[in-house]
């Protein structure tokens, strides 16, 4: 299903006058809209769900840019609704997935009961939240990777847009084939990797190392004409 046929498909089930917008997020679609309460509902009788069972995708709402508050305001609300005692260590922004998520060494009492603290906060800042327990020991790769998100989040935005536009363009035409090259691993211990190709796509299975102290053996052949250019692989399982 092209993403054409996708949005086709969603602008049948989404009834007259109410705003919103598609968007690619790598694999999932992403719907973006300034009434997010419109796509919600009890059990499976949102409109989100009839969605996703119609295109047989994951679905996802995003808040408009114009309704979310600023760094700011976000960590001044969280300061009023949360309760002391569940004890906010940080708050992240994800600006590429409008999404706010929330340290706490309590998650039970910083969500409230049956999400009401959630909910509130959502209706306030209007970015989605995300409430995580605190990890017990400061961990620098996870604070390195959130800060990465925040900082790079146009760029990202950019790149799940241009992924998701290679998995739903139109089928290429011509017979179905597929190849797959050896890349390591083979008649060895280490350094898997074999390159799946097809008329449709580059795909790399595995990419692992050599247990050698022959540096030159470590990798896998990066250099092989059927890699080269590197931007051409689709995906790497």
């Amino acid at each position: 299903m092209t993403f054409t046929e996708i949005k086709n498909k969603i602008s049948k089930l989404v009834p007259e006058g109410l705003e919103y917008d598609v968007d690619l997020e790598a694999g999932s679609i992403s719907i973006i809209t300034k009434e997010p309460a419109s796509f919600g509902g009890a059990g499976g009788n949102s409109l989100t769900v009839k969605i996703a069972k119609a295109i047989r995708r994951r679905v996802v709402i995003r808040p408009h840019p114009s309704m979310l508050s600023t760094e700011d305001e976000v960590n001044d609300a969280v300061s009023r609704i949360l309760p002391e005692e569940a004890q906010v260590r940080r708050i992240w922004l994800d600006p590429a997935l409008s999404e706010v998520t929330i340290e706490a060494d309590d998650p039970k009492s910083a969500v409230g009961q049956k999400g009401s603290n959630i909910q509130q906060l959502r209706n306030e800042i209007g970015w989605l939240v995300n409430i995580v327990r605190a990890p017990a020991r400061e961990s620098r790769t996870q604070t390195d990777i959130r800060r990465f998100r925040k900082d790079l989040a146009e760029e990202r935005k950019t790149l799940l847009r241009k992924f998701g536009t290679r998995i739903y363009r139109p089928q290429r035409p011509g017979p179905s084939w597929v190849r797959v090259t050896a890349l390591g691993s083979y008649r060895e211990v280490g350094r898997a990797m074999h390159l799946v190709t097809t008329n449709e796509s580059k795909v790399l299975v595995d990419c692992g190392a050599k247990p050698t102290s022959n540096r030159n053996e470590v990798q896998p052949f990066f250099a092989a004409p059927e890699m080269l250019p590197l931007d051409n692989i689709d995906a790497v399982v």
